[in-house]
């Protein structure tokens, strides 16, 4: 049996990395931003371009899907499954 697990705000928070990286490359990058933390899409959480958010996860999904940290307790509860 296969099981497949989808990440990206399942295990992982995307919507809190895009926040705190987004932020990192924001000012990196020289992008004016506005974080809203009541939006979930990426280019709304900041307020920046489709083509910036492109460029921010050209730079940062192989770390987002490989090194960023689980959610707390994500570990149990695949397991419980």
């Amino acid at each position: 049996m296969r099981i497949g697990i989808d990440i990206d705000g399942c295990i992982e928070d995307v919507a809190r990395f895009m926040v705190d990286y987004g932020i990192k490359f924001c000012i990196e990058n020289n992008i004016e931003y506005k974080v809203k933390d009541d939006e979930y899409d990426d280019a709304e959480s900041l307020g920046i371009s489709l083509d910036e958010v492109e460029k921010f996860w050209n730079e940062n999904l192989v770390y987002y899907v490989t090194e960023y940290r689980a959610r707390d307790y994500a570990s149990e509860v695949i397991k419980s499954r």
